[in-house]
């Protein structure tokens, strides 16, 4: 059953015993079930942001710092995931073989990433930041 909503349907009323994979805002909902529970265990994977490195706006240190910076992401775990997913320090997830144990994820800085962003600016390179969707 690859659609969510029909293997939560098929838990809920009993058609199955299991399932795994469920939507982070679907867990409380099960969890509040008669005859449903959530069990939770760790996954060995990352979501992860990657920058294009190859045009020529983001190989700049600075700019790749400020964007690091500026992402708040306590708030993605929390907001996003519903703080059921953990902060890594890397792309390799924590406790795995080859993760730095010990070690914090990046800080979130505003002013810092802004003030790297400014500083770019002001150099006359040009426009810092540009999306480009395809």
């Amino acid at each position: 059953m690859p659609e969510n909503a029909t293997r939560i349907a098929a838990l809920q009323k009993g058609d199955v015993n299991f399932i795994d994979r469920v939507p982070d805002d679907q867990m409380a909902a099960l969890d509040a079930g008669a005859n449903t529970q959530t069990f939770s265990v760790p996954f060995a994977g990352v979501s992860f942001l990657v920058l294009n490195t190859s045009r020529h706006h983001s190989p700049r240190k600075t700019l790749r710092q400020a964007m690091s910076l500026g992402i708040d992401r306590q708030s993605l775990s929390k907001d996003l995931y519903l703080g059921r997913w953990q902060l890594v320090t890397g792309p390799i997830p924590n406790g795995e073989f080859g993760s730095k144990a010990g070690t914090s994820p990046p800080p979130f800085d505003q002013k810092k990433a802004r003030d790297l962003v400014q500083q770019v600016w002001v150099q006359g390179r040009g426009d810092p930041l540009r999306a480009c969707a395809k």
